[in-house]
């Protein structure tokens, strides 16, 4: 009886010590982990910018899951609450309260349609709320920078995924060929990365500067590569953003979103259509709102619609009237190619170069070296005429006398054989040369010279993908 209580005893102090060390190496941990975690309350305040708020430090908030990614988990992005995403949510909360209203009034016309193109794909569904954050769902969202559309593509990466752009189309405002081209990008940024963070924080940034960090500092862990600094300040809070975007927007109710007034589904019928027409001689023939009619073909700039490829294409009308549509298109064409190219001519609008500001440059200098007014430059930028540019920002210049390139190909297609051969010679001849630099990459020149990457590798005999070697000479295609 004494022998069993001794070696009782004796196992109850083994286990109390056990437990002991225990709990110290998991403080140790903790300690280690929140000295290591970055001070989201310095970050999100860093960028400036009066959408967000102070707020007081939240720590120990839980952590649900951490983006390790396999294969397993392609279809969906893990959601991390941390301080970064509830500063986010506060903002959504308080003064960003009446862009999320009006948001999520606009999303429920575009997420049953948009999550059905990405899952198609077999991208995560969540992805859509990506789209929340950079347009807010709006055909018409024009950046600073020329990102148009729902996904905000730039001109050259709208092409290189297939998107058709030109004076009379933009098929970045078409949310279901948009989306479609955004889940084909998102595809290739997460076979890069393998992580939906890392893939989310290169959709802002661009994915050669998410891998210069990743190869500089050995983790593919977004939360830990914040902590390592240099990552760009919007890109930091991009992500949170992201998901404090996604976690109102699945579940409104519990934020303080109640009495939302969402509108109806994006639903349509298709007809199949040759030549060109008039959508607004259209809609009149139907008996239709003409702004309804456009707002399911946002694609089209202007009144006109077309085939962008050649051949047929497909227009969407209101559900139901397929047949009144098919009817009425023989008295909606449009045969005067003067007419559709006047038209195209006012749409293009304006056509702006970037233009990375250095030390020492003023909206004077920049004004006079571009041959444009300091209060054009101003207004283009919304800056005052003397205000402080931030040495390493981008600024728009509007180009004098541009033309746009779909007039220019009608032109040159008007002209005689002989008048071709000239063109193309003279064309040929005055090609502007890039010589490559340490950094660039076939997708920023294309994205400098507004050309798209198969262009570029058309006109050097060359693939997309090819690798530029430093001091080669590159022809950009006029």
């Amino acid at each position: 009886m004494r022998e069993d209580l001794r070696i009782l005893r004796l196992s109850l102090l083994v286990f109390s010590s056990l437990m002991l060390i225990s709990c110290s190496s998991a403080k140790k941990k903790t300690q280690e982990a929140n000295s290591k975690a970055p001070d989201s309350k310095a970050l999100v305040m860093a960028t400036g910018d009066a959408e967000v708020e102070e707020i007081d430090e939240i720590s120990q908030l839980p952590k649900t899951n951490r983006d390790y990614q396999n294969a397993e988990d392609l279809a969906q992005i893990p959601i991390e609450i941390n301080s970064l995403v509830v500063k986010w949510i506060d903002y959504f909360q308080g003064r960003g309260r009446l862009h999320m209203e009006r948001y999520l009034a606009r999303s429920s016309r575009y997420l049953p349609i948009m999550k059905k193109i990405l899952k198609e794909r077999g991208m995560p569904e969540d992805l859509v709320y990506v789209a929340l954050i950079e347009s807010g769902f709006s055909p018409t969202a024009l950046s600073r920078v020329g990102a148009v559309g729902y996904w905000q593509f730039m001109r050259g990466t709208g092409r290189d995924y297939g998107l058709k752009i030109n004076s009379l189309i933009d098929e970045r405002r078409d949310p279901v060929l948009s989306t479609q081209a955004a889940a084909d990008y998102f595809s290739g940024l997460y076979n890069l990365f393998g992580s939906w963070y890392l893939a989310i924080a290169s959709y802002n940034a661009g994915e050669n500067k998410i891998k210069r960090l990743i190869m500089t500092h050995h983790t593919r862990d977004f939360w830990e590569l914040i902590g390592k600094g240099r990552m760009p300040v919007e890109t930091i809070n991009y992500v949170p953003k992201f998901l404090a975007a996604s976690l109102i927007a699945k579940n409104p109710g519990k934020y303080g979103f109640d009495n939302i007034n969402y509108a109806t589904p994006f639903a349509y019928d298709e007809i199949k259509i040759d030549g060109t027409i008039s959508l607004r001689r259209l809609a009149t023939k139907m008996n239709l709102d003409y702004v309804e009619l456009k707002a399911l073909n946002p694609g089209y700039k202007t009144d006109y619609a077309m085939s962008s490829r050649g051949g047929d294409f497909v227009l969407r009308v209101p559900v139901g009237r397929a047949d009144d549509a098919g009817r009425m298109i023989a008295e909606a064409r449009v045969r005067d190619t003067r007419v559709i190219l006047a038209a195209g001519r006012t749409a293009e609008g304006p056509v702006y170069s970037h233009y990375k500001i250095r030390k020492g440059d003023s909206l004077t200098e920049i004004a006079n070296r571009y041959n444009v007014t300091i209060a054009e430059l101003a207004k283009t930028n919304k800056l005052s005429p003397r205000a402080n540019l931030l040495v390493g920002h981008n600024i728009l210049v509007p180009q004098k006398g541009s033309v746009s390139r779909r007039v220019a190909e009608y032109q040159v297609e008007r002209k005689s054989k002989k008048s071709k051969v000239s063109e193309f010679q003279k064309s040929k001849d005055s090609a502007t040369i890039h010589v490559v630099k340490r950094g660039d990459t076939l997708a920023g020149i294309a994205r400098k010279y507004r050309v798209s990457m198969r262009e570029i590798a058309g006109a050097n005999n060359m693939r997309a993908r090819s690798r530029i070697l430093v001091g080669s000479r590159i022809q950009i295609p006029n």
